[in-house]
């Protein structure tokens, strides 16, 4: 098992945009920030992509799960993340996700506010508003799966290191957006062989983390999959309503989790 990443640059990036950019979905979502502001789709200020593949283990086999995420920024009031996930496994056929995420500041009452909204796969499945707090929050990411400062390449049984579903996973450490010089978080429920079942200690640190808490309690009432899928879905909307360091990532290592269990 291990774990392999790369930021696309140059004609691979420039494939993944148009090939993304292609998608319904992106244009569902483009439509639906077009209700209110004008946007032209190609007229991006920024574009950043990724690719991560991972081998992992399920319950019942081998599956080769790659990540592409596409990061597209409109001037500084719109962000739009696209994550494509596929699962291939040796006897099955290929399983793919899409997801379109999107971040809009607005004004609203004289006070700056972001709404979020989601489409995977080709249904809108979260919707909703947040203040706009002091942190850049339409920086794109500097990386995905290294959640600090590390020299150390280590073998992953998830897309998300932290999250390793063999059970060698740790408490996660993240970064608001993966940027560097933004304060390292250590969380004390999210990660595998982190938190304390459906104990009420230790005390989450944020929002994201009493996600992970109430997932970690759904675990304990749910022993296996397909009864876990309920729990990674409920996590991955939490998740969606936060906005702290690793929020993304939670919910692209459930989404991941989700598709190579069948759910």
């Amino acid at each position: 098992m291990g774990v392999f990443e790369r930021a696309l640059e140059g004609k691979d990036l420039d494939l993944l945009v148009q090939e993304f950019m292609r998608r319904p979905d992106f244009n569902k979502a483009i439509n639906q920030v077009k209700e209110d502001r004008r946007i032209n789709p190609s007229k991006f200020v920024e574009s950043k992509g990724f690719e991560v593949i991972t081998k992992v283990d399920s319950e019942q086999e081998e599956v080769t799960i790659q990540e592409l995420t596409l990061y597209l920024k409109y001037e500084d009031d719109v962000l739009i993340r696209m994550t494509q996930l596929k699962a291939e496994s040796a006897d099955q056929k290929e399983r793919s996700f899409f997801s379109v995420n999107v971040e809009v500041k607005k004004d609203a009452d004289n006070q700056k506010v972001i709404e979020k909204f989601s489409i995977d796969d080709g249904e809108f499945t979260f919707s909703d508003t947040f203040e706009v707090g002091e942190v850049d929050t339409f920086a794109i990411p500097t990386y995905l799966e290294v959640p600090h400062d590390s020299d150390d390449v280590s073998i992953m049984a998830s897309p998300v290191p932290c999250f390793n579903w063999d059970g060698s996973g740790t408490c996660c450490k993240f970064r608001y957006n993966g940027l560097p010089w933004n304060p390292l978080v250590t969380y004390k429920w999210c990660g595998a062989n982190c938190g304390n079942g459906c104990g009420s200690t230790p005390t989450p640190v944020n929002a994201l983390d009493r996600c992970c808490k109430s997932h970690d309690c759904c675990y304990v009432n749910n022993k296996s999959y397909p009864a876990r899928c309920s729990c990674d879905r409920t996590l991955i909307n939490c998740a969606r309503g936060t906005d702290n360091a690793g929020s993304d990532r939670v919910v692209v290592a459930f989404q991941a989790k989700m598709l190579a269990f069948r759910c």
